[in-house]
């Protein structure tokens, strides 16, 4: 029976909906209607985790109340077997129960499900129980860098290299400065891909780095020496045979070249050099004229020879260039692993990027079970979403759970599409989809064998979703045209990921897609006019601006459209394009405020100055303006332009203000319009700015300095707002309208550059290596061929998520930018399809929809607020009443936990207040029931040094079933222990039934002798069983 169920799921083809349909069935399957606590579904991003939580709700109340679709219940009856009044009772069932028990409604990110994992393991990895992720990774390199500059001096390794590696550099014309060669090396080591190295590389110690690198480095000198002498033996003879460089064959471009050329950067002698020198005329035209042929000929023996040297040689050092060059990611990886953990332990913090890693390492450390039952929840099927980006270590970290689940004959599904594999450059893996059921590394991995053979054991075939419910006709009849033409160039083994391209059509509507050939060698703002254009002209056939979304690869890119639209007089909202630092006006007034910090920045000095007489129309005087500042300095040249521009400038006054009310200042000053969006929007982050560090001008340029490239306007969705974005944002959107203004890729530049290496025989036995065609005719020539193919995969699978987006209309412009790629392909498909450099098909016809639909009014949107009424009703419902005080309970018992010194308590419980349903008017409440527990506790006497103490530990019974105790203390030195169970109710006879069966369960346990007690928060009793 296959137990792992595959889906390939094309753009457009329902993936939502059938994930939806088969979470829902498996619950329908069970009598329990609470069994939906047992399904965890996996998603990448919190909106893909919101939707498919409210499509299951939704399902669930139409299912429950008869309304849901016949097509809807046709799916359902095919998977449950049941009758239609079964599927409507138990859907009412599970729909109220999922409404009262929102939170056990397992859909969650990856992200999410590691940090409950870590969370539960903060104790054994030295973490704080309340440890924070820190998800901004540029300061942890900062961070890093800080400390190893410090290092600099006390760590004699650390100095040495870096001295080291900085003369190497000045001598190679390079910067001498590390800082940003390790920012940049460090954020290559917190990928996945270079964790395990990481930590094999601290296996070395620092002597054998050190002696490795300096072998490595003497062996490059020595053939540089080398090579120098035969440069200077053959200089020598042609000084002696009276020959000059210019007298040989293309003179000194050509063979003869090799007498003076650094191969440490330049390449080596060719085969044509060789060949030339060794049966080919030697001498050019002049040499022929000046009657040198037999001079030079008298000699060839002895170029053939050193050429040839120094060919050898050349190769040889290239080859150790290849573990030279990433040199300083070697040292930093050595110490890598102990600065991120001494960082973590010091700063309360774990590293997003590192989490999967530590998942990972409890894996290999601990029994699997063991492991999971810790995180409190034991599910018995699992949902992965988007598993086309899942990477190796997300994957390898769930397949404990998956093959537990297969063991027991429990259905689990894995939804993916290589096709939209667009996130490798992050960590995706797209071959752990194309390979299913091997699972990749398993080659020299008995574990991941096993699972192996699970999955096989499981696993029948992939069920491909064919069907597109998204675009018109002759979108979806482009496209499969289209990329089956585009998937040809792909390497054999990536082809597969586009044999199912071919799409069925569903909707009525015919839809209209052009693709039109520019001029070579375009350019983004050649096209402004066109783009204008069509946007109006789909207005006026009836789309509003939210209809319509502009795609661009780059930010830069959509950067240019928004100004450009925005100058047209159109709205525009963009998660990319608005851009702070973008707007000059903002830039104008983050220029002042770092002259008025004393900062001495040229860049900003310059800007502002051609930007404060671009405003005054007075732009022919910016070479006399210029001139006084380089004579007369920064501080003397604002003062001047100021009094010229006949502005209100007081500096010292200015000098004197915080960040924001210098703002306010230089906007009345300069009379800019303070109501303007980006304005506004830096407004609104001096504020922010101020509460939460010191609020100097100088730190808040630095601070803008950090996230300039992050901070944005946050244009809210309007009707009339024409959406602008990177395609890597439009994955998972759709649009009526889309227009992609310019192609003009070569290849994805998100791929890998570096690759690592493991190898006995080599110079350093792990290394780090570039990818480039450096590596053609090496042992590793087939990294670079691999990425190669990778690449092409990347940058296709990049159109092949834009091509996608759209429902009614697409429109595209490509230009040949004469160079293999992407856009070559396009113009190669547009000469050989297109009439006129066109390809068209459909037609332009008003817009179908209604324009209440236009208003899109979804139905998310709309059950939102039925959910709330239905949320509303079941709270005052009895039932509704006791789940409020199990949530009150489990607030004071995590606060029990947290708290054993009183004044903690309030500080703690705000952390509770806005995850939980505990009402602000009961925190008073909250506050006593602790203060009791802990006075209660403390009156019992218990000498905490006596014991290994564990707070809400889970003890598993004989049939499987978990009993969570409060608080146990285990004698150190006995088989005795101590009993704790907190109670925030009333007395029950059920208490004590309670205690008995944890005595039970601690007797196997071989823990004989056990005291309990229930402490009653309420009437401040204690009870001894």
């Amino acid at each position: 029976m296959s137990n792992l169920i595959v889906y390939n799921a094309s753009a457009g083809s329902g993936k939502t909906y059938t994930l939806a349909v088969e979470f829902i069935s498996l619950c329908l399957k069970e009598k329990n209607p609470h069994y939906f606590r047992h399904i965890l579904a996996i998603t990448f991003t919190n909106k893909a985790a919101h939707e498919l939580k409210e499509r299951i709700i939704l399902f669930t109340q139409e299912l429950g109340s008869g309304q849901a679709s016949s097509s809807l219940i046709d799916q359902v009856k095919k998977k449950v077997k049941l009758d239609d009044s079964a599927i409507k009772n138990r859907s009412q069932r599970i729909h109220e129960l999922m409404l009262f028990q929102y939170s056990d409604l397992h859909i969650s990110t990856i992200d999410s499900f590691v940090l409950g994992i870590l969370r539960s393991f903060s104790k054994e990895l030295g973490l704080p129980f309340d440890f924070d992720v820190e998800l901004d990774y540029d300061k942890v390199k900062d961070l890093l860098v800080s400390t190893l500059l410090d290092a600099i001096g006390k760590d004699s390794f650390l100095t040495e290299q870096l001295v080291t590696w900085s003369t190497q550099n000045l001598d190679e014309d390079k910067t001498w400065n590390p800082k940003q060669q390790m920012k940049n090396a460090l954020e290559l080591l917190s990928k996945e891909e270079s964790i395990p190295y990481r930590r094999k590389l601290v296996n070395l110690t620092k002597i054998d780095l050190a002696n490795k690198l300096e072998d490595l480095n003497s062996r490059r000198n020595e053939i540089l020496s080398s090579i120098s002498d035969i440069q200077s033996e053959v200089s020598a003879l042609l000084r002696r045979t009276n020959l000059d460089l210019d007298d040989f064959n293309n003179k000194r471009g050509g063979f003869i070249s090799f007498t003076y050329k650094d191969y440490n950067r330049e390449k080596l002698p060719t085969d044509k050099h060789i060949s030339t020198v060794s049966s080919r005329n030697l001498v050019s035209g002049d040499g022929r004229k000046a009657g040198k042929e037999h001079l030079a000929e008298s000699i060839r023996d002895d170029l053939i020879h050193s050429i040839k040297r120094v060919r050898s040689l050349g190769e040889e050092l290239q080859r150790l260039n290849l573990f030279h060059r990433n040199r300083m990611s070697l040292i930093l990886a050595l110490q890598m692993e102990i600065l991120i953990d001494d960082l973590e332990k010091e700063e309360g913090m774990s590293i997003l990027q590192d989490n999967n890693a530590k998942v990972s390492k409890l894996i290999s450390n601990n029994p699997t079970p063991f492991i999971y039952e810790r995180v409190g929840e034991r599910f018995k099927h699992y949902l992965i979403d988007e598993f086309q980006d899942t990477s190796v270590l997300q994957w390898r970290n769930m397949l404990p759970l998956i093959e537990n689940s297969l063991s027991v004959g429990k259905k689990n599904f894995l939804v993916g599409d290589a096709k939209q594999s667009i996130y490798r450059w992050r960590g995706g893996e797209v071959d752990q989809l194309m390979e299913i059921p091997r699972i990749p590394g398993s080659e020299n991995n008995q574990r991941l064998k096993e699972f192996e053979s699970s999955i096989q054991n499981n696993f029948r075939e992939s069920i491909s979703l064919k069907k597109n419910y998204r675009s018109a006709r002759s979108i979806i009849e482009f496209n499969n045209q289209l990329f089956k033409f585009l998937s040809s160039d792909l390497s054999e083994k990536y082809k597969r990921c586009y044999t199912d391209v071919d799409q069925e059509v569903t909707k009525e509507e015919i839809g209209h897609v052009t693709m039109k050939l520019l001029p070579e060698k375009s350019k983004l703002e050649d096209t402004l006019d066109w783009m204008h254009s069509e946007i109006e002209s789909c207005i006026e056939d009836g789309y509003s601006g939210e209809d319509i979304c502009l795609l661009v690869r780059r930010n830069r890119d959509g950067r240019i459209i928004a100004k450009s639209l925005e100058e047209k007089g159109y709205k525009v909202s963009s998660p990319d394009a608005l851009l702070l630092a973008g707007h000059a006006d903002v830039y104008l007034l983050i220029s002042l405020l770092s002259f008025l910090s004393g900062a001495e920045n040229t860049k900003y000095i310059l800007f502002a100055i051609h930007r404060l007489l671009e405003i005054a129309d007075r732009d022919k005087e910016l070479v006399h303006w210029y001139s006084i500042f380089q004579n007369q300095g920064s501080t003397v040249t604002i003062s001047k332009l100021m009094i010229a521009l006949e502005k209100k400038w007081d500096i010292t006054s200015l000098m004197n203000k915080e960040p924001y009310g210098a703002l306010i200042s230089l906007i009345e000053i300069l009379d800019l319009e303070r109501n303007d969006a980006y304005i506004q929007e830096l407004l609104n982050q001096a504020t922010g700015f101020g509460t939460s560090r010191e609020s100097t001008m100088i730190g808040f340029i630095a601070y803008w300095e950090d996230m300039k490239g992050k901070l944005s306007v946050k244009a809210g969705r309007d009707k009339d707002n024409i959406q602008v974005m990177t395609i890597h944002k439009s994955k998972g959107l759709q649009f009526p309208v889309v227009l992609m203004p310019i192609i003009d890729w070569n290849s994805m530049k998100k791929g890998k550059s570096k690759v690592w290496i493991e190898s006995e025989e080599a110079p350093i036995s792990i290394a780090l290596i570039n990818l480039n065609e450096d590596l053609r005719g090496t042992a590793y020539e087939r990294h670079l061929l691999d990425e190669i193919s990778k690449s092409k995969l990347d940058t296709l699978n990049l159109l092949y998520v834009a091509f996608t987006r759209a429902e009614d209309r697409m429109y595209i412009q490509v230009t040949d930018p004469k160079r293999p790629g992407i856009a070559k392909s396009l113009t190669e498909y547009i000469q050989k399809q297109g009439a006129d450099g066109m390809v068209e098909l459909g037609e332009r016809v008003l817009n179908p929809r209604k324009p209440e639909e236009n208003a899109q009014s979804s139905v998310i949107r709309t059950f939102e607020k039925s959910r709330k009424e239905d949320l509303l009703s079941v709270a005052l419902s009895k039932e509704g009443r006791n789940r409020a005080k199990r949530e009150f309970g489990k607030v004071v018992h995590s606060l029990i936990e947290k708290c054993m010194v009183q004044e903690s308590i309030s500080k703690e419980l705000d952390k509770h207040l806005p995850s939980s349903i505990i009402a602000p008017e009961e925190r008073q409440e909250a506050v006593m029931a602790v203060e009791n527990a802990i006075t209660l506790e403390l009156s019992l006497g218990i000498d905490v040094n006596q014991y290994e103490i564990y707070h809400e530990i889970e003890l598993l019974d004989p049939k499987g079933s978990t009993h969570r105790i409060d608080k146990l203390f285990l004698d150190r030195n006995s088989q005795r222990a101590k009993i704790i169970d907190y109670k925030t109710g009333e007395k029950s006879a059920n208490d004590v039934k309670q205690i008995d069966r944890y005595k039970e369960l601690l007797l196997d346990m071989e823990i004989f002798d056990v005291e309990a007690f229930l402490l009653y928060t309420g009437s401040s009793e204690v009870v001894k069983i």
